[in-house]
């Protein structure tokens, strides 16, 4: 028995070791790390980079390639057609696309980090809590899943006719492409795994605050994560729609409709745990109160004054009785305003709007599309 209750330990130990060792936000993602690996601020590195892997980047290999640069801007900015400024305004819209994309990346794992100390206080299992939650942030999936994704397009293009007609300059094509798809999926995972990490924070036990203290049971954080993250996601996705709005690309519209369906459910993913708790804690706090209120109004009646009068005693002790429903009067009230989703309406109503412009945007190009109009 002694051997098992070593065991025992010694697997709750290691458990809770593992959980320590967890790697959180506070790590770089790998495209982090790229972008700094040109020792440039992060911003102007950023900036660099949504050139480098836009229309002026592919721009500059393709002049190398053909030696022109009125074909090269053929190839690179419209797509082989004739370079008119709905296809110039196309790309730039795309550069900027790209740049957001960069910094999103960033912002969203620092938004993360600086919300520790508030994450680490709600669990009461702690730091480990938050480390575990977040270990999937700045893993190497991305890199992966781009490596395996450009290996199949790769080995396809350099089996066609126009991959054997670039021959070698094939390589910084699929290079520069590589890049763009890593940057574009680090974006998404850590969107994704951020809000999956929210929502594993909330399904865990939680130091909630008294409804005296916060309307909002101490989750407002919580709530303000989520937002911030569909903020920038779904403003990204309206960019690139209005980019594609200048020379359309179905495969463009596509796209943003699979990731809209992905991040509409992400963003209301750790709100649903949390809500249930907030829930949970306004049901409880207004029965217990509504009970103690029935009970203070039973008493009061059981003691009925005498048509002779009452002792000053008695009086005052009505007096009390009256003054303890006045508070449980406004204890109801308050109670009554306990918030049961961690987030402001007005924040979420502008939210809406963007998810709302987005959706309309993409069904009017899907449409047009459709229609060939």
């Amino acid at each position: 028995m002694e051997l098992d209750h070593a065991g025992v330990r010694r697997a709750t130990a290691d458990g809770a070791d593992a959980s320590r060792r967890a790697q959180g936000p506070e790590k770089p993602t790998p495209f982090e790390r790229i972008l700094d690996s040109l020792h440039l601020p992060y911003v102007l590195a950023a900036f660099v980079f949504a050139n480098l892997l836009a229309a002026p980047g592919f721009l500059v290999v393709e002049f190398v390639r053909t030696g022109s640069w009125e074909e090269a801007a053929r190839i690179a900015v419209a797509n082989g057609g004739d370079v008119t400024w709905e296809w110039i305004a196309n790309a730039a819209v795309f550069v900027l696309v790209d740049f957001l994309v960069f910094l999103g990346v960033r912002a969203m794992r620092v938004w993360l980090v600086s919300a520790k100390e508030e994450l680490v206080a709600l669990c009461p299992d702690g730091e480990p809590a938050y480390r575990h939650a977040f270990r999937f942030t700045s893993a190497m999936w991305p890199v992966l899943i781009s490596v395996g994704l450009e290996l199949i397009s790769g080995v396809g293009l350099a089996l066609s006719d126009s991959g054997r007609r670039e021959g070698l300059y094939l390589i910084p094509l699929e290079i520069l492409r590589f890049l763009l798809t890593l940057g574009i999926l680090s974006f998404v995972w850590i969107y994704a795994t951020g809000l999956l990490g929210l929502y594993e924070l909330g399904k865990r036990p939680l130091r909630l605050k008294s409804y005296r203290e916060d309307s909002l049971l101490g989750t407002r954080l919580i709530g303000q994560l989520s937002l911030r993250f569909a903020f920038l996601y779904f403003m990204v996705l309206l960019i690139v729609l209005v980019g594609n709005s200048f020379a359309g690309d179905p495969s463009t519209t596509s796209t943003v409709a699979v990731l809209t369906v992905i991040g509409i459910p992400m963003f209301f993913l750790p709100l649903t745990s949390i809500r249930r708790k907030m829930a949970e804690v306004k049901r409880r706090e207004v029965s217990a109160i509504r009970t103690r209120f029935a009970q203070a109004v039973a008493d009061l009646h059981e003691g009925e004054p005498h048509p002779e009068g009452e002792p000053l005693a008695r009086v005052e002790e009505r007096l009390r009785e009256l003054t303890t429903l006045q508070v449980l009067e406004m204890e109801i009230r308050e109670t009554a305003n306990i918030r049961t989703w961690p987030y402001d309406s007005r924040i979420l109503g502008q939210l809406t709007i963007i998810v709302l412009s987005v959706t309309a945007a993409m069904i009017t190009r899907l449409l047009i599309n459709a229609f060939r109009l």
